[in-house]
């Protein structure tokens, strides 16, 4: 019967081997003795490769960290009436980051009471003051009135619907005072109160003459 006995390894063994990792293999010799009395050695190895191929394949593949980007959401597009700082956090005592010229656009992203949380057309986000957008003091007359806010419309999915088409009458500190139907063609009564909301989401700076801003009327086309 074979004898078989457990040997400690030699130097020579003890060289690194590709194929052989720490603890992932055991040498054993295998011992028989021939008619001539001469001794023969037979050396094997017991690996646990198969267990390694098996653990390694399974693995969790990192979880990618949630966009900034793709989370982020435009409330509305403002203009700038006149020259308005950017503070870094929601208060005048706070670091001015930018510093806005009348016309400039911006994106609103959150409304945080008296203060918006706005992004520019540089990528720059900050926070103004919302009655600045609304310009204090005289201006050179306007004609018509400016649109310093306007809402991100939402469509239905699918084929076009039709329009709805609103005459607005508005006092001079630009509130709505009344509102008329002049197109339906969705055939859809209910689209013209979409479109109404949609309307009262709209800001505007009321035409001024000598410094007095004055009542005006707005034709709002909103298509479906």
């Amino acid at each position: 019967m074979p004898e078989i006995s457990k040997l400690a390894p030699t130097a020579e063994q003890r060289r690194p081997n590709p194929w052989r990792g720490p603890g992932l293999s055991t040498r054993y010799t295998t011992a028989t003795m021939s008619k001539a009395g001469q001794r023969h050695e037979v050396t094997f190895f017991l690996a646990l490769l198969p267990l390694v191929l098996t653990c390694g394949c399974v693995t969790t593949p990192p979880v990618p960290a949630p966009s900034t980007q793709a989370q982020e959401q435009v409330l509305a597009n403002l203009t700038v009436a006149a020259d308005v700082p950017v503070y870094a956090q929601p208060s005048t005592d706070a670091a001015i980051v930018a510093s806005l010229q009348s016309g400039a656009r911006l994106a609103l992203l959150e409304r945080l009471g008296e203060w918006l949380f706005v992004k520019t057309s540089f990528g720059m986000r900050g926070y103004v003051q919302s009655s600045l957008l609304v310009s204090p003091q005289c201006t050179a007359d306007r004609i018509v009135p400016v649109i310093v806010e306007e809402p991100i419309f939402r469509f239905d999915e699918g084929p076009p619907h039709g329009r709805i088409i609103l005459e607005a009458e508005y006092a001079a500190d630009a509130q709505l005072t009344e509102t008329r139907v002049l197109e339906n063609t969705v055939g859809d009564s209910s689209y013209e109160q979409r479109a109404l909301d949609d309307l009262r989401g709209i800001r505007f700076l009321p035409p001024t003459e000598n410094c007095t801003p004055r009542p005006f009327v707005y034709t709002f086309t909103r298509q479906f």
